[in-house]
């Protein structure tokens, strides 16, 4: 099958998707799910979900479907500075959705390299840096004697 041939059959199958801000301004209009789904990088299921109940994703952006018939009427914009709105949006978002309220901060002083001690947001991040398992950061950080994690790091809470 020729590739013309391909994409007409593709346009007619598929539904364009409209990409509104909260206040229903149009931001993007898709060719298809599959091009929303792959350039927005947004799962398929949760953009379903957006649309079937009709909710904002990352608190910014609504999901319409329209008729192929209007897709020509929208102006074109650059894809790049859409795709960077959603970038800074999903970078927010997730900043502040999933940080606990309550996580500790630890203060992770290098004794060789001071200039590579530093001060972690949680005890997850912590243990992610430095590659160790959390309930060992616990007993380390619990522990009141002065012990080093790998000879190297002291740890504390601040």
């Amino acid at each position: 099958m020729k590739r013309e041939t391909y994409k007409k059959f593709v346009s007619q199958r598929s539904h364009a998707i409209a990409v509104c801000g909260t206040t229903n301004e149009l931001l993007w209009v898709f060719e298809s799910k599959q091009q929303c789904t792959t350039l927005m990088g947004i799962h398929h299921s949760t953009l379903m979900k957006c649309m079937k109940t009709n909710t904002t994703y990352l608190n910014s952006f609504k999901f319409k479907i329209i008729s192929s018939n209007n897709l020509l009427l929208y102006k074109e914009k650059e894809i790049s500075v859409f795709l960077n709105l959603v970038k800074q949006k999903r970078s927010h978002f997730e900043s502040y959705k999933y940080r606990n309220k309550k996580a500790q901060k630890v203060y992770a002083q290098h004794i060789i390299n001071p200039l590579l001690s530093q001060v972690f947001e949680s005890q997850r991040d912590c243990a992610k840096f430095l590659k160790v398992d959390r309930g060992t950061l616990r007993k380390l950080l619990n522990n009141t004697e002065e012990k080093c994690f790998r000879k190297v790091w002291k740890l504390r809470i601040v």
